[in-house]
């Protein structure tokens, strides 16, 4: 059997008698000197789906032809992350304001129809941003924006997200459409600020 990394063959490491978790972790290694990351594995030409992972690498490696990493460099997989939370919060801005105009209008059912995604989009963002400060070993509390701190922005959108949840079981459309003008939004905005400081601070890192 084959096992390669981003298609380059390494006839040196062994797959045989190995499960392909365990040929995993001696890529892992490999790819680390290098200063890149595992982010996805083929078997046969196949790429493992993601929620299948688990299962495959308790399977012994040897059931397959050719086994190929695929790698990237951390900061490149952040920035590619952090311009889709950027392209997500404009979304986010976009839906919430259709929102807030459509519940103005009485237009409940509506209005719904596009409210059940920004809990989504919402946690998407927060993941991009939290995974890349991890990263970049940055502390929340040390990037400083116009209305406070990076940790504090993420704890004004969990509590603005639970005071969302309980207008929504309160049927208070009024009041969520208060929540979505006066503060969902224009935190919308800081959180896009967040993510460009972040995007800098990678291109800092990488040039």
């Amino acid at each position: 059997m084959l096992i390669s990394i981003d298609g380059q063959e390494y006839p040196n490491l062994p797959g045989e008698g190995r499960t392909l978790g365990q040929v995993l972790d001696e890529v892992k290694d490999v790819v680390a000197e290098r200063g890149k990351i595992i982010v996805g594995i083929e078997c046969d030409g196949q790429e493992v789906p993601p929620d299948q992972v688990d299962q495959s690498l308790t399977e012994h490696a040897d059931k397959y032809w050719q086994i190929n990493f695929q790698t990237v460099v951390p900061a490149t997989l952040a920035a590619e992350v952090l311009k889709a939370a950027r392209n997500t919060l404009r979304q986010i801005d976009r839906d919430s304001q259709v929102v807030a105009e459509r519940l103005n209008q009485s237009q409940i059912k509506e209005a719904m129809e596009v409210m059940g995604s920004l809990f989504g989009f919402w946690s998407d963002v927060y993941r991009a941003v939290f995974h890349t400060m991890q990263l970049l070993k940055i502390e929340a509390e040390g990037i400083e924006l116009a209305n406070g701190t990076a940790d504090m922005i993420m704890s004004r959108l969990h509590q603005q997200l639970r005071d969302v949840k309980t207008t929504l079981e309160n049927r208070d459309y009024v009041q969520l459409a208060d929540l979505l003008s006066y503060e969902l939004i224009p935190l919308a905005t800081e959180w896009q600020k967040l993510v460009d400081i972040l995007l800098g601070k990678l291109t800092e890192n990488t040039s």
